[in-house]
């Protein structure tokens, strides 16, 4: 079943694109659209997350085998966060930042004689500023029950019209939903900039941000899988740290710009310690949740499918390995990225002659959230108590309800180096006659190469993608997409790592 939260977009941007602040002139560019590129089980990554529109809620609710009931009525109060005031200044604060404008502060914008009326979207206040329009709409909720505010902000130069939409979130933190007409600075160098890495609190649109001694604020990313593992596990009592790369404006990260790191350096904390901690968890987790006379470490296990940072829609196929479990079956599940379980089974352990069992089993799960991180996990009983624990498990990404489709890419395998011209290939079921848009990306979303093919009517597809060369050598991956019919949104299918040659 496709997404119809993303037709409700769609609705909104050809309310945005054709002039959303009044009769204003089309004459801009083609509109830039941020997505999600890849998920965030890259820990370190800074993603362009957008945040889904709410959705109504349906009048009845039952279960298999029960009688609907009427759900109850009363709502829970609207949020005071983020205030009309604190969406202004964050949306100003984001593009100023973002696209090097030279904008009014937020305190001198003033209401407007009524506000602007946007298709989808109910605006409750509408000020003007230098030329500048910024439209504020009215609290809204996340289907998580987090509260958001659209803003737009406008400004038409010479018949050219430049247009911002984003979210800002109740920690007032904006994104990007999409741009029109806004410069595009460009990158920089980065040379030992020092400062601190501050974590964002649970539910907020990056989950971090660097702050240099001046007070400028950027968001962060990286194509080394170190550097992913080092800032995944830094905290601000870690103290001071440099880093060099690139800063890249114009792009959905804290105050729109981000810091592509090539190398850092810690001033105050050790490097080792902070990567340690990526391990200490899982250790500490097997050797203190199973007790026993002889036991020092408990069993473990290895999940071998999916791969880590696969993509399943709403059946998995996992198998593994278990070593050391006394036992004759372990639980499987599916969580989302709270713990909660989407779906499990129970899976018969087959001894493989070493004293080491193997399993499989396949999950079927229920309400996968769209593009949003979790993992399949794999859990038993405790010796000589009546508690589970967790044995191993290997991150994925949920990527939605795509009905009967599946995507599988053949080659090239993972993990291989790939440079210029690549064979890629694979088998689709329920995709007959669909066309797929494949890319190669590194890891914090560049594209490097991408081309279209058609699924034959026997599921298989194949291409040949052309790969520019990247100034270093990196982590990268192969990304199949579906464009929705509808919006032209990319749903992803599949994808697959490999490391991108010079």
């Amino acid at each position: 079943m496709l997404n119809l939260k993303r037709i409700w977009i769609l609705t909104v941007l050809v309310g945005f694109l054709a002039g959303c602040a009044g009769e204003l002139p089309v004459a801009t560019p083609a509109p830039v659209v941020l997505r999600p590129a890849t998920p965030s089980t890259q820990p370190l990554q800074s993603m362009s997350t957008m945040p889904e529109a709410p959705t109504s809620a349906p009048p009845l609710t039952s279960t298999a085998g029960s009688t609907p009931r009427a759900m109850s009525t009363t709502m829970p109060p609207l949020p005071t966060h983020p205030s009309i005031t604190e969406t202004l200044a964050a949306g100003v604060t984001y593009v100023q930042a973002g696209f090097k404008i030279a904008m009014p502060p937020a305190e001198a914008f003033n209401a407007a004689d009524q506000p602007s009326e946007m298709e989808g979207v109910e605006v409750e206040a509408t000020m003007m500023a230098k030329g500048w329009r910024a439209d504020v709409s009215t609290i809204a909720r996340h289907d998580d029950g987090r509260a958001y505010r659209n803003i737009i902000l406008s400004k038409d130069v010479g018949g050219k019209v430049m247009r911002w939409w984003g979210l800002v979130d109740e920690h007032g933190t904006a994104s990007t939903v999409v741009f029109t007409g806004m410069p595009r600075p460009k990158s920089s160098r980065v040379k030992g900039i020092t400062g601190h890495v501050i974590l964002l609190p649970e539910g907020s649109a990056y989950p971090r941000y660097f702050e240099d001694g001046k007070g400028r604020r950027y968001g962060l990313a990286t194509n080394n899988e170190t550097i992913q593992t080092l800032l995944a596990n830094l905290t601000e009592e870690d103290g001071r740290v440099q880093f060099w790369g690139e800063l890249r404006y114009a792009v959905n990260d804290y105050y729109g710009r981000r810091i592509l790191i090539r190398k850092y350096n810690l001033l105050d904390a050790d490097p080792e310690g902070v990567l340690a901690r990526a391990s200490t968890t899982k250790r500490e987790t097997h050797a203190s949740a199973w007790e026993g006379e002889d036991v020092e470490v408990g069993p473990w296990a290895v999940v071998y499918q999916p791969r880590t940072h696969a993509v399943i829609h709403a059946q998995v196929q996992i198998s593994g390995e278990i070593v050391g479990l006394e036992g004759d079956t372990v639980v499987v599940r599916v969580e989302d990225k709270d713990g909660g379980v989407l779906g499990e089974s129970s899976a018969s352990l087959i001894p493989n002659g070493s004293g080491d069992s193997r399993f499989a089993a396949t999950v079927a799960f229920s309400d996968p959230p769209s593009m949003q991180n979790g993992r399949v996990a794999v859990y038993a009983m405790a010796a000589g108590a009546d508690e589970e624990v967790l044995l191993g498990w290997t991150e994925v990404l949920l990527a939605g309800d795509v009905g009967n489709a599946e995507v599988t890419i053949v080659q090239p395998e993972a993990d291989v180096r790939i440079r210029g011209k690549v064979q890629v290939s694979g088998r689709a079921k329920g995709l007959e006659g669909v066309e797929l848009l494949i890319r190669v990306e590194d890891m914090a979303g560049v594209v490097f190469g991408k081309a279209r093919t058609m699924v034959a009517n026997d599921g298989a597809w194949r291409v040949r993608v052309t790969c520019r060369r990247p100034k270093t050598v990196r982590s990268g991956q192969i990304v199949v997409y579906r464009v929705h019919p509808t919006d032209g949104g990319l749903i992803l299918l599949a994808r697959a790592p490999v490391t991108l040659k010079r």
